[in-house]
């Protein structure tokens, strides 16, 4: 994604969020990844009545400590740090809920992404907005062309070396490290959990957003930037 798309789609987002938390609790799921590309201080900007950060990093983590030092920057003060995995069945019951839920880069991570949303939503009052990161649905290049019909989706573990190399392809000509694709990473860890570091799925937008509505939401609108990114801000409560 060049800079001046991922502005515009970020912006996007953030004209979301402002609009939305104003005197309602917000969350943000995963936001240290990137850490400038976090949230919460967005939502206390723009009058939220608190702001809690949810991430499954260790509470020692180096991610937490750069987070805190870019709220003390931005002057974001008054929000909660919760260690906490979105995987977890039990989450909402260990944390409660918020009005307003956003999660970013985070669905294409995990080994179950229906499990995912389904989480969210529990976690969610009002409204949430969730991001993945996107391939169209036929990938032509040198290496071959890779096709995705409606409803499809890719198991990045599971993918045969024609269609990795098909990929890779795709990835590195956009200048993006995607581990388990053009980068290796181990998707089990030796005690036998998941990580979380690579990508376990590649999604296209039609696949995304069928995963979305079919929870009982209302999908308020959508945005897809050219370039690799999908939105969705959903409303919780209303007629699906």
């Amino acid at each position: 994604m060049t800079s001046t798309a991922s502005g515009r789609f970020r912006l996007e987002k953030h004209r979301w969020i402002a609009e939305l938390v104003p005197n309602r609790t917000f969350a943000d799921v995963g936001g240290l990844g990137g850490t400038v590309n976090e949230t919460v201080s967005l939502a206390l900007r723009h009058g939220a009545r608190e702001a809690t950060m949810i991430d499954q990093q260790a509470p020692d983590a180096e991610a937490w400590n750069r987070f805190h030092a870019r709220c003390r920057e931005l002057g974001a003060a008054g929000y909660r740090s919760v260690v906490g995995d979105i995987c977890n069945d039990r989450l909402a019951d260990e944390i409660g809920t918020f009005d307003v839920t956003h999660c970013s880069g985070v669905i294409y991570h995990v080994p179950k992404p229906i499990d995912l949303i389904r989480n969210l939503i529990a976690i969610t009052r009002e409204w949430l907005i969730l991001t993945s990161m996107v391939v169209p649905g036929r990938i032509a290049g040198r290496a071959g062309v890779l096709e995705l019909k409606q409803g499809q989706c890719l198991l990045v573990p599971a993918l045969a070396e024609a269609q990795r190399a098909i990929l890779r392809e795709y990835f590195d000509e956009r200048g993006m490290t995607v581990s388990g694709i053009n980068r290796d990473r181990p998707f089990v860890a030796p005690d036998g959990r998941f990580r979380y570091g690579p990508w376990w799925w590649i999604f296209t937008t039609e696949t995304f957003f069928g995963m979305c509505r079919m929870f009982n939401v209302r999908v308020e609108k959508t945005w897809v930037s050219p370039h690799g990114s999908a939105s969705v801000l959903a409303r919780l409560g209303a007629p699906a």
